[in-house]
């Protein structure tokens, strides 16, 4: 029918499922928060990157005893080795162990392989016990001493760190701009902080009844949550309005 469908993750590129680079009729991928557009077959189409330099410090200066850092570089997650038995001690269940082990390489010092690198950083994650309230809040002060970073919540426990014009909105808009398709024809769905510009850039924003209470109110509609096929729905539902 014409109408162009976008994933649109956190995650870097080779963390994307195959189920959904698979899809009929997907063009474009947008990946780690908008930082980095790919086509289904892997080619980069567009990159904000996070300078090397400003990621190896922030790495450097981050209390590392309370977090576990990764890096997305040139569409792939690293991770030092030595944090994957640190995921449960930190309050993550077992199942990001296996997510870690299946998007992401190990590498036996982030910031030194950051520094080795030709290209920067589209990402740079910072995972935390989520009631580390006291974690979270000097994580975020961090950011702010930096102009050229922006900081958004990936998940309850996730602070991801990009550059400060990457997001998933102006990636929206780029693809938008590409396609020759304007904001009144583009709804979008999200459930967590780093969707708020995606619904921002979008006609219609959409969010799921079991996101966050941020992302709703940015929202002109609600769909049921996504333990109840909420995004199917909705989709269903706008199809049949069209």
């Amino acid at each position: 029918r014409g109408i162009e469908l976008v994933p649109a993750t956190g995650r870097s590129f080779a963390g994307v499922p195959d189920e959904v680079r698979s899809l009929a009729g997907v063009k474009y991928i947008i990946t780690t928060n908008g930082a980095a557009i790919y086509t289904p077959a892997g080619e980069l189409v567009q990159e904000t990157g996070l300078n090397r330099k400003t990621a190896t410090e922030l790495l450097k200066r981050a209390d590392r005893s309370r977090a576990i850092a990764a890096a997305y570089i040139d569409g792939r997650g690293y991770m030092e080795k030595n944090d994957l038995p640190r995921v449960e001690e930190i309050g993550l269940h077992a199942g990001i162990t296996y997510y870690f082990r299946a998007t992401r390489e190990m590498v036996s010092d982030l910031a030194a392989f950051i520094r080795s690198q030709q290209n920067d950083v589209q990402l740079l994650t910072l995972a935390m016990n989520k009631t580390d309230k006291a974690a979270h809040s000097a994580i975020a002060a961090l950011a702010k001493e930096y102009s050229d970073v922006s900081l958004v919540f990936g998940s309850p426990h996730d602070m991801d760190i990009t550059h400060v014009g990457a997001n998933k909105g102006s990636a929206l808009r780029y693809i938008a701009n590409r396609l020759g398709i304007e904001a009144t024809g583009i709804a979008a769905i999200g459930d967590s902080a780093n969707d708020i510009d995606l619904l921002r850039a979008a006609g219609l924003g959409i969010a799921m009844e079991n996101g966050d209470a941020a992302v709703k109110k940015e929202a002109q509609i609600i769909a049921p949550s996504n333990n109840a096929d909420g995004a199917a729905i909705i989709i269903e539902k706008l199809l049949n309005i069209l």
